[in-house]
């Protein structure tokens, strides 16, 4: 268990869900945004790409209640969320998912002739051709990133996530004596111990994965990560709240015009 959910408060109280849907979703996103506030992010997020699914699906039964266009503002509920927005979070959130299509997400770096980074982005699909100067590596899932162990307040080198990466990437800038004396990447041989790697060069050809990462690649990559993951997330929670509105508008129009056919009816 991550320690952010360990730290979690549950309610101990159960809460009934309501059977309108616009007052669902408006309880599920203040629960969600609630999460957001007291700083449990991978809680909300993963309660935040469950609510995704969920609405989609809600909005193709809308389909069927053949709601007119707003005329105010011309606007039209759409059958889904905005597709693009919701497959990079995905990227982001999953790090991919080969069975239902979906890309991991990259980081693209330009180095010079030094090796020192002059350019990094990330990038949503890996690009036809790389220089020599360029490189690229998949990016571990957001949500692979809580860490099991604890970071808050921590001195410790290492944080434990859960998802193996290149070991290079995770411990770039330590060289093997710090990798072996400080950080005891050992190999225990009965009668002695001997280090994992004897030179850089051999860490940074190794194809050894490991899910103890550094401090400085564990903040690295969950900020990269989470500026592309908010503001998508941002743009999705305004599409759901304009979609809920307009919907409780026009079922209240609609329900209005049903009740005035019905008296018609009956005073004819």
């Amino acid at each position: 268990m991550s320690m952010e959910m360990e730290d979690a408060k549950q309610p101990r109280s159960i809460i009934a869900q309501p059977l309108d849907p616009v007052e669902d979703f408006r309880l599920k996103m203040g629960t969600i945004n609630y999460n957001y506030q007291f700083d449990h992010f991978f809680m909300a997020s993963e309660e935040f790409m469950q609510l995704i699914d969920e609405f989609n699906i809600w909005l193709r039964e809308v389909i069927g209640e053949n709601l007119p266009v707003d005329t105010a503002n011309n606007y039209k509920i759409p059958p889904t969320l905005n597709k693009q927005i919701v497959i990079e979070l995905k990227q982001v959130w999953t790090g991919g998912d080969e069975q239902r299509g979906i890309r991991p997400t990259y980081l693209y770096q330009f180095r010079d002739r030094h090796q020192q980074i002059l350019k990094q982005k990330i990038m949503f699909k890996i690009p036809a051709r790389l220089s020599a100067y360029e490189s690229i590596w998949q990016f571990p899932a957001l949500h692979h990133l809580n860490p099991k162990s604890k970071t808050k307040d921590s001195t410790d080198l290492r944080v434990l996530i859960q998802e193996p990466v290149p070991f290079d990437l995770a411990w770039e800038g330590y060289d093997v004596d710090q990798l072996a004396d400080v950080l005891k990447f050992k190999k225990d041989l009965g009668t002695h111990e001997e280090a994992f790697f004897e030179s850089d060069e051999e860490v940074m050809t190794s194809d050894a994965v490991t899910m103890e990462v550094s401090r400085e690649f564990f903040h690295k990559v969950i900020r990269l990560l989470i500026l592309e993951f908010n503001p998508r997330r941002h743009e999705v929670f305004s599409e759901m709240k304009k979609i809920l509105r307009s919907y409780s508008k026009l079922k209240r129009i609609q329900n209005a015009m049903r009740e005035m056919h019905t008296t018609s009816d009956l005073v004819v």
